[in-house]
């Protein structure tokens, strides 16, 4: 009886063991890319970190104002001001990050109050996302959301204040395409993208690409890619800032949009490329006075400057 069962537990020992084996192979691959820069595992495992800094650094006079803008419950804005600030700096317009899937204007408040002390108002859009809903959906999202935003920006401060898009990562996208697609260059003066894909065929193909743009080639596609709206005639100023170390979406995005929209605009657009930043160190302007955060606020100063003279 023991002899017949040595083979089994012999068996059950080994598959044990290989069954371990892989378990810390993959294991250390995990740990290798966590710690190695420019891949989506090292960006994703310090997600916590940052939006743990993010909420340290809140000023906490904000108390947003709800907006809504559609049926769904995804289909608001928050606004948010600085009532000592006056309206003499332009608006913007900020669409949040999370891949067209995750996040909130919530967890933008921070940001929303670093403008705001800075005297910009700020209206922090919601909109719907996939997997139920795509790039179609989002673009109605971006010019109702928009329109109200314009509606309740006139009746606030007076007709043809000016306003500013921006958006973190998904949300510059969505910006950008907004910006681009829009023929009111009076009324939306830039555009400001942090680490944004701006020109998908530089992304590697992922599912919430693909639920976002649908498959590479397609006429969907295309109206989701910012880089095809580039417009020769187009010179209003925008501001590029990328990670060189982003391991979500490829510096290469903005690399080729710059180079594309440089050719015909080169006095008017900028990028700045941070040699050790991750896909999240172009968002930090929201807790940390550094070197981010003065070249937004620089460069949101040139374009008033601009407006006024």
């Amino acid at each position: 009886m023991t002899n017949f069962l040595l083979p089994i537990i012999f068996f059950d020992y080994m598959l044990i063991l290989t069954a371990l084996f892989f378990v810390l192979f993959f294991l250390s691959i995990f740990l290798f890319l966590s710690f190695r820069h420019g891949n989506p595992v090292h960006d994703m495992v310090r997600l916590p970190a940052y939006w743990v800094s993010v909420n340290k650094g809140k000023q906490g006079f904000a108390t947003p104002e709800t907006l809504s803008y559609g049926p769904s419950r995804q289909q608001y804005l928050l606004f948010v001001e600085e009532k000592s600030k006056g309206a003499d700096k332009p608006a913007v317009f900020f669409i949040h990050g999370g891949g067209w899937q995750f996040g909130k204007p919530a967890y933008f408040l921070p940001h929303a109050e670093v403008l705001a002390a800075a005297g910009y108002p700020v209206y922090l859009l919601c909109h719907r996302k996939i997997p139920r809903y795509d790039v179609r959906h989002m673009q109605e999202d971006l010019d109702l959301g928009l329109k109200t935003c314009l509606t309740d920006l006139n009746a606030r401060y007076g007709n043809q204040h000016p306003l500013i898009l921006g958006g973190m990562s998904s949300g510059g996208n969505l910006s950008a395409l907004k910006f681009l697609r829009d023929n009111n260059r009076d009324r939306i003066l830039a555009g400001f993208f942090f680490a944004a894909p701006l020109d998908l065929d530089k992304m590697r193909m992922s599912l919430p690409i693909m639920l976002f743009a649908g498959r590479r080639q397609t006429s969907k596609y295309k109206t989701a890619n910012p880089i095809n709206y580039i417009d020769p005639e187009d010179k209003r100023p925008v501001l590029i800032m990328h990670g060189l170390r982003d391991g979500i979406v490829e510096p290469e995005t903005s690399v080729s949009f710059f180079l594309k929209r440089n050719k015909t605009a080169p006095h008017s657009t900028q990028l700045v490329l941070w040699p050790e930043g991750n896909h999240f160190y172009p968002a930090n302007w929201s807790f940390e006075n550094g070197p981010v955060q003065e070249t937004l606020l620089r460069w949101l100063s040139s374009c008033q400057q601009q407006m006024t003279g």
